[in-house]
């Protein structure tokens, strides 16, 4: 009785804070985000921002069409941060559509009390270049030399992203240059030549890679600067990438591959990414999709004649015109490397992998991995008392606990009725430490 007790005096808290967030929803009702108070300044869990742009890493998130995905993903993100993320900046992609209620000001504030900042830059252009611009806002650069891209589709559990970000880290040490670096990231891809001199883009890699997708992967932020260069050749490329709207997380291993010679690095984590099934975003191509079911892209895609290519051929005709480019940057050699500037590598950094790369499961919790053990009867019995009380008003909680606090205070005094008999009901009151005395189960709720 006593432990339902506690659970319905903490659901009244929550109540209370519920009641407060839907008093500042939004114009449909919808409840916006409970506040979160800063952490006192010397609490443990305060957060120190460092300024020194080696510390940390900005995420960058491109989102189109995929409102819903947000708020979770977001709230995920916030909550207990990984501790090197410093800034969550989210590309809104959706030219001229009015931002939704988690992105506007009020919230980010609100999500921003975690000490990780969460920002929103608008984009002028339907392109899937933008994702990859070093820029904060129109203004304002990236403040952190690492930089992660990532889908919003993708999710990443908050110790696989500080693992990874500590990967990119050892790969890319202070002090070096843009020249000497990988990109560091969680889906590897690779590429193979018919010996009629045919491409062939390999999506599941079995003893070698040679580029690790935007998905979900660090960069410097000097080689976004790279990308983002107003040299005619970069200008070319990009615009490249707007005329067959595919193809930019391969340009970007092209152009860091030219600049360091060095492979990227893939990482396995116990528990690799996972991504929510959804109908739309870029591709909306079903199988036609690297990780079919629907899509796994945030960045919205023009209108498409039927004669527009599949995905996949897309990507291999990426990579015959990338290799044609940028061969023209090989050095001299008696047998030249039509692979130029991609560098193959067998190796990569992985943990104990319990759980493979999937589709969620609806209603998959997404820091609990699928091989965590079963609830006892007591601990779904206790979800359910939770679950119960969660959707309860204040005055039916009110209520509740009246009516408890009313049937405790008859079962007091049918002991005190019972007085030495030997019988009582629940357990021994009289405060002499005495043998427990018999008793019987009570239906409480």
């Amino acid at each position: 009785m006593r432990g339902i007790r506690l659970l319905v005096s903490l659901a009244l808290g929550v109540a209370s804070v519920s009641v407060g967030a839907q008093a500042g929803g939004d114009a449909t009702g919808a409840p916006t985000l409970a506040t979160r108070p800063l952490p006192p300044a010397h609490s443990p869990d305060s957060v120190l921002i460092s300024t020194d742009p080696e510390d940390g890493f900005t995420m960058v998130i491109a989102t189109y069409r995929r409102d819903e995905l947000l708020p979770d993903l977001l709230e995920h993100l916030t909550t207990t941060p990984p501790p090197s993320l410093r800034h969550i900046l989210i590309v809104w992609q959706n030219v001229g559509v009015p931002l939704p209620t988690i992105l506007l000001q009020p919230s980010l504030d609100d999500l921003s009390t975690s000490g990780v900042a969460v920002s929103v830059r608008l984009s002028k252009h339907n392109s899937m270049n933008e994702r990859f611009r070093p820029f904060l806002d129109w203004n304002e650069h990236i403040d952190t030399e690492a930089v992660m891209i990532m889908d919003d589709d993708v999710i990443l559990r908050r110790e696989a992203l500080q693992w990874g970000y500590d990967q990119f880290r050892a790969a890319n040490p202070r002090g070096r240059g843009p020249e000497d670096g990988r990109i560091v990231g969680f889906t590897g891809r690779d590429w193979e030549r018919t010996q009629a001199g045919e491409w062939t883009y390999v999506v599941q890699p079995r003893t070698s890679y040679s580029l690790v997708l935007s998905n979900a992967a660090w960069f410097r932020r000097s080689w976004l600067e790279r990308y983002w260069a107003q040299d005619d050749e970069m200008v070319q490329l990009r615009a490249y990438v707007d005329q067959v709207f595919n193809c930019d997380d391969l340009l970007i291993n092209y152009i860091v591959s030219n600049m360091t010679h060095l492979p990227p690095l893939l990482l396995q984590p116990t528990t690799p990414l996972r991504t929510v099934p959804t109908t739309d975003g870029l591709w909306n191509r079903g199988s036609d999709h690297e990780s079919a079911p629907p899509s796994s892209s945030s960045t919205p895609a023009p209108e498409r004649s039927s004669s527009k290519l599949d995905h996949f051929t897309q990507r291999l005709h990426c990579l015959s015109h990338y290799f044609s480019h940028f061969s023209t940057f090989a050095p001299p050699s008696p047998s030249p490397n039509p692979s130029f500037p991609l560098v193959r590598t067998t190796s990569s950094v992985s943990q104990d992998v319990v759980d493979h790369a999937r589709w969620l499961h609806p209603g998959e919790v997404w820091e609990q991995a699928n091989w965590v053990k079963q609830l006892t009867s007591e601990e779904i019995e206790k979800q359910r008392i939770e679950t119960m009380l969660d959707n309860m008003s204040e005055e039916e909680l009110d209520d509740l606990l009246a009516e408890m606090e009313r049937q405790e205070a008859e079962e007091v005094g049918v002991e005190d009725e019972a007085g030495g008999e030997g019988e009582s009901i629940g357990v021994d009151r009289d405060g002499s430490g005495g043998q427990p005395k018999t008793g019987r189960v009570v239906d409480e709720l």
